[in-house]
């Protein structure tokens, strides 16, 4: 894929947003195209340690359209089995109104994009494993509505999807949305799941062709149909 240069006025933002380690990076390079580990690709670790520290642009091609795809620092607050210690430090936070500093640095930069180009896709990482816990889309709704205001288009990508599985992971992150309220909130078109690859797979893309064609299409629907 040739990326070629145009003005900042003539791109399309997508923010791609969810959990340290979840596959952001991964989603980006996949949506360009490019090997993990070449040059420009996001970088990518195998471990929960953030390869991304602040928020970096990345812009591509598809279709004819230029995308500058933000990669955002990883969001680490949400728990599947929060303990007493960490509700109060939750209460005190809200209390104090303290943000921790990825969700500070995350929210200014959603809202500095929002402010230069209203028309932005959001995009909700989130691992397969994780599609049932509610504390994971509590997040998204953080993101989505405190951050974002709801002035974005969101969409959500699942991460790490075992081969052959048969579960039903659009209908379970649906249900995870309605309780939320936010049920109607994403067109069943802005939803892509990403399957795992065995180890020897992952060092070279991490990623099929067909992952790569849904991911695209969620970003190629909305801006089609925006």
């Amino acid at each position: 894929m040739v990326e070629q240069p145009a003005s900042a006025s003539d791109y399309v933002d997508v923010l791609l947003v969810g959990q340290t380690g979840v596959g952001k990076s991964t989603v980006i390079n996949m949506i360009r195209g490019v090997q993990e580990g070449s040059n420009g690709s996001a970088e990518v670790k195998n471990d929960v340690r953030p390869c991304t520290v602040s928020a970096r642009d990345y812009r591509t091609t598809l279709d004819g359209r230029e995308f500058r795809l933000w990669d955002t620092r990883g969001l680490d607050e949400a728990l599947e089995h929060p303990n007493n210690s960490d509700q109060a430090v939750g209460w005190l936070r809200r209390v104090l109104r303290m943000v921790p500093a990825c969700d500070r640095e995350l929210k200014d930069h959603c809202q500095r994009v929002l402010n230069d180009r209203p028309s932005t896709l959001l995009i909700w990482c989130i691992d397969a494993s994780k599609i049932s816990i509610p504390a994971h889309w509590q997040q998204f709704r953080k993101v989505y509505v405190d951050f974002c205001g709801r002035r974005v288009a969101p969409a959500v990508v699942v991460t790490r999807v075992p081969q052959n599985w048969t579960v039903d992971w659009k209908g379970k992150c649906k249900e995870q949305l309605e309780k939320l309220g936010l049920g109607l909130e994403i067109r069943d078109d802005l939803f892509a799941g990403v399957v795992r690859h065995p180890r020897s797979y992952a060092s070279t893309r991490m990623y099929d062709t067909d992952s790569q064609t849904a991911v695209r299409n969620v970003v190629l629907s909305w801006n089609s149909n925006r």
